[in-house]
C-alpha cells in the first residue's frame, strides 16, 4: 500500500444517518489525497461503517466486517477499518470478536478517520468526543444527484430501556 495515496472503499451499512456520516468519511478521506475505489477487491483499504442499532443490525455488520477480513487474509485489502455504531456500541471488544481488524473509530471521531486509514498500526478511536453536528458540507456524496440527507440533528436524550441511541450517537444535539 502506497501510504501517500492509499485507495480505500467504504461500505455503508444501517440508517440515512450512517449515509451522511459515511459521505463525511469519504470527504475527509478524498481531501486527505486518498482515492476513492468502488469495489473493495480494489483497494489497499477498507472502511466498513456499521450498524450496532438492533441485533440482526449487529449480525449484518459482523458479517461483513468478516467477509472484509477474509478478503485482507488473502492479500487485498492491507487494512480493514471499522467505523460507526457498532464501535460505539461494542467499543475495543470488537478487536476480540474480529480478529484481524486494523483500526475502529466511533461515530464522534470520523474526523480522526484519516489517522486510522494511514496508520500503521491497530489504532483505536471510539471515545465520546467531537461531539459536533455543526456541519455536514463537504459530502462525498452517495446518493442521486437529486437528492441528499440534511442532517438537522444527533442523537437523543431520551432514556428509553429498549434503545441503545442515546449510548451510540450520544445526547440530543441540534443545528443552529
Amino acid at each position: 500500500m502506497a501510504t501517500d495515496r492509499p485507495t480505500v472503499a467504504l461500505i455503508s451499512l444501517g440508517c440515512p444517518k450512517n449515509l451522511v456520516d459515511s459521505e463525511k468519511i469519504l470527504a475527509h478521506l478524498a481531501e486527505a489525497g486518498c482515492i476513492v475505489a468502488a469495489d473493495p477487491e480494489d483497494a489497499d483499504v477498507i472502511v466498513i461503517n456499521t450498524c450496532g442499532f438492533i441485533s440482526a443490525a449487529r449480525d449484518e455488520s459482523l458479517e461483513v466486517i468478516d467477509e472484509m477480513l477474509q478478503l485482507k487474509r488473502i492479500g487485498r485489502p492491507k487494512r480493514v477499518v471499522v467505523a460507526g455504531c457498532l464501535v460505539n456500541r461494542d467499543g475495543n471488544s470488537l478487536w476480540d470478536s474480529a480478529d484481524g481488524i486494523d483500526a475502529i473509530v466511533g461515530v464522534n471521531n470520523r474526523s480522526q478517520i484519516v489517522d486510522a486509514v494511514m496508520g500503521a498500526g491497530p489504532v483505536s478511536l471510539a471515545d465520546a468526543a467531537g461531539r459536533d453536528v455543526s456541519s455536514d458540507s463537504g459530502r462525498f456524496r452517495l446518493t442521486a444527484r437529486h437528492s441528499a440527507y440534511l442532517r438537522i440533528s444527533e442523537g437523543c436524550s431520551q432514556k428509553c430501556a429498549f434503545c441503545t441511541i442515546p449510548a451510540i450517537r450520544g445526547p440530543f444535539r441540534s443545528k443552529d
